[in-house]
């Protein structure tokens, strides 16, 4: 027979034994639930990798695609590349085959211009050389006339000066003397030391003598210069 004061420890050793078996189950559930729900968000993670590498994937695929396309296009393309380089190099080399003839041609026709113009300036050169001597024989020949003709009178007076008087200028007084001194400088440079009368257009007469360098020719313009102003001043 069953001691009566051991039953209540027995109910109380079952009542432990069932607090711990449902705390057991409960834990068994919690650990199933934690597992589940792991496994869950494991298998989440994993399809959205999955997910992530397929879309990354398609990218990838589209843009070997893409690139494969424009290499074929780029292939077509190339036998009329190289064909329209060869044309353009092709094009650059008469190019300058014309421009280096141009060139050549230039540079002949720039040696005929220089040699034309050399002869041109030389045959200038004995032109204007006869011509000023002929012009300064033919004053020479005015001057030795008027030497005879118009009595006159060329006097050295040293110092690089001579003196050159005139008569026959006042038709109202023919032995009226005019005169001037003209002076040549060791550096060629012309000038008047004295004039008589003085003539208003001397300064000018003079500029011209220093242009031109032709004596003969301001004689010539002295012996007009001293007419006209006895001429207009009457003596």
């Amino acid at each position: 027979m069953n001691n009566p004061l051991e039953t209540p420890k027995l109910e109380s050793k079952d009542n432990d034994i069932q607090i711990k078996l449902e705390q057991v189950k409960s834990l068994l559930q919690k650990q199933k639930t934690f597992i589940y729900n792991k496994k869950e968000e494991i298998q989440h993670d994993a399809e959205a990798k999955i997910q992530q590498r397929a879309d990354e994937q398609r990218e990838l695929d589209q843009e070997i695609v893409k690139y494969e396309t424009y290499i074929h296009k780029h292939q077509q393309k190339l036998p009329k590349t190289k064909e329209k380089t060869n044309q353009l190099e092709n094009e650059v080399k008469e190019y300058r085959l014309k421009y280096q003839t141009i060139l050549q041609e230039h540079k002949t026709k720039r040696q005929m211009y220089n040699r034309l113009k050399t002869t041109l300036e030389r045959r200038k050169e004995e032109k204007d050389e006869k011509i000023s001597k002929a012009r300064k024989e033919l004053y020479k020949s005015e001057l030795d006339a008027n030497k005879e003709a118009l009595q006159l009178k060329i006097t050295g007076l040293g110092d690089f000066q001579n003196k050159f008087e005139f008569k026959c200028i006042n038709k109202k007084y023919p032995d009226r003397i005019y005169f001037f001194v003209l002076r040549i400088s060791e550096e060629g440079e012309y000038s008047v030391t004295e004039c008589n009368p003085v003539l208003n257009r001397l300064d000018e007469l003079i500029e011209k003598l220093r242009q031109d360098n032709d004596p003969y020719m301001f004689i010539k313009r002295m012996r007009n210069a001293f007419c006209e102003y006895a001429l207009n001043n009457n003596n």
